[in-house]
């Protein structure tokens, strides 16, 4: 019934009772009380594997793991990303390092073609015949020294070849006795004049048992076989070229070769990668 208020005459009605209908609900006595949900709780915890598997009708109820860290996906991009990286980085220095190898030997024929049309007759002729190396090691007597590799298909050639087979530049002047070498990279002589200092000349020597002999016979008269080693040396008479191992010898071919390779900014194949490949 409705109820009156003290001092006054108005009626104020008793506040209905309100029941969340969401859920089933159970009047107990005087109280209503939310019945327990039937749907069953899973345990979630972030960052940790999970055995459990709600189980269905018909499926598989054996225990399952499951990974539910939140920056799992993106270490896995991250790792995949890392691998094609350094895979991508691994395959440019091999194309590098075979482009400049055919760039090399390509140039190699065409200047031995260019120098003794003779050494060569062609391309597939090159490839079917032995290739035979020999070293120039050039002595300017300021503590320079230079070490080249040379190649040849011939069975030998001459020392004037092979100096000029190196790459460094060479004057050349030809008299009635044969040629002689005025200079080597603008040290020494000039044409006109090839020998204007009669305490210094150009001599050629060959390596023998770790030991340096003097030519008996001109540059274009000295044969040179597989292996050899000839030396140009800037001095007096009495002086020969320093004496150098045969490891020694090989390590200033590999730094020769290498400067080659050298860009004009300093790097090596185009990419930090290979430069960082090459220094180490």
């Amino acid at each position: 019934m409705p109820e009156l208020t003290p001092g006054s005459g108005t009626t104020v009605q008793p506040p209905a009772s309100t029941t969340d209908t969401s859920r089933p609900t159970a009047r107990v006595g005087r109280f209503v009380l939310d019945e327990p949900d039937p749907r069953p709780t899973l345990p979630v915890e972030t960052g940790v594997w999970h055995s459990r598997k709600p189980a269905s009708a018909g499926s598989d109820d054996r225990p399952r793991k499951y990974n539910t860290h939140p920056n799992f996906g993106s270490q896995r991009r991250r790792a995949l990303r890392t691998a094609l990286f350094v895979f991508g980085v691994a395959l440019s220095l091999m194309l590098a390092l075979q482009a400049a190898f055919s760039v090399a030997d390509a140039r190699t024929l065409t200047l031995r073609e260019r120098e003794n049309p003779s050494v060569s007759n062609g391309p597939m002729e090159a490839a079917q015949e032995d290739i035979n190396h020999a070293d120039v090691l050039v002595d300017f007597g300021d503590g320079r020294i230079e070490v080249r590799r040379v190649t040849f298909v011939s069975p030998t050639i001459s020392s004037l070849q092979a100096l000029r087979l190196s790459g460094i530049a060479a004057g050349i002047a030809d008299f009635d006795f044969g040629a002689a070498v005025c200079a080597i990279d603008a040290v020494g002589c000039s044409l006109d004049n090839c020998f204007c200092d009669p305490n210094q000349y150009w001599g050629l020597f060959r390596l023998h048992d770790g030991q340096w002999v003097a030519s008996q016979v001109g540059a274009a008269d000295s044969v040179v076989s597989l292996g050899d080693v000839d030396g140009w040396h800037w001095g007096p008479f009495e002086s020969t070229p320093p004496t150098l191992s045969r490891e020694e010898l090989a390590a200033r071919v590999g730094l020769a070769w290498l400067r080659g390779q050298q860009a004009a900014g300093g790097s090596f194949g185009g990419n930090v990668g290979a430069t960082l490949d090459t220094v180490l």
